[in-house]
């Protein structure tokens, strides 16, 4: 596919062979894309759509997920990454682009860098994580477990100034065992 294209609600898709798509994918649907590798532009999920892409490995524009999904090969978002649905697994994603919003709880176990702003909404451990490009921002009573994380390019910014100092980084690792 060279252009984008939308898949809406109520439908059940199969695309066996489809492999490239040069432009935006949109889903709002059950949909299985068993050879897709590339995406040029972005991927959403909205609606809590359920989606299987197994072979994707990179996405160049902006992931938003709103939904069930299984990518369980992604690699690499050039843009930023938006996950709004609770317990989301990336477990190859090493790369994203620009920033991440995690609004939930989610798995990213081997996520190295992070080109923008962090922010999370609730307690995440990135074993991996060593660089973050941008700010980070924590909201409610998120908590960061980040043992490797080495740069922090942005002011981190976190949400509660009466405890936090703009400026400063708090990352609290006395909870760590519950990562193990």
């Amino acid at each position: 596919v060279k252009e984008s294209f939308t898949i809406v609600e109520k439908a059940e898709l199969s695309v066996p062979l489809l492999m490239f798509v040069g432009g935006d994918v949109d889903i709002r649907a059950h949909v299985a894309m068993p050879a897709l590798r590339q995406v040029n532009g972005g991927l959403a999920i909205r609606d809590n759509a359920n989606v299987k892409i197994p072979l994707l490995e990179d996405v160049r524009g902006v992931v938003e997920i709103n939904g069930n999904v299984e990518l369980p090969t992604l690699t690499s978002v050039g843009r930023d990454l938006k996950i709004g649905v609770d317990n989301v697994e990336l477990p190859q994603l090493v790369k994203v682009g620009g920033s991440l919003n995690v609004a939930y709880r989610a798995k990213l176990p081997y996520l190295f860098r992070i080109g923008k702003d962090l922010t999370i909404s609730y307690a995440i451990g990135f074993t991996s994580l060593q660089y973050v490009g941008g700010r980070i921002h924590t909201w409610r009573s998120a908590e960061l477990l980040a043992p490797r994380l080495s740069f922090v390019s942005g002011n981190p910014y976190p949400a509660d100034v009466s405890t936090h100092c703009p400026g400063n980084l708090e990352i609290d690792a006395s909870s760590a065992e519950q990562w193990k």
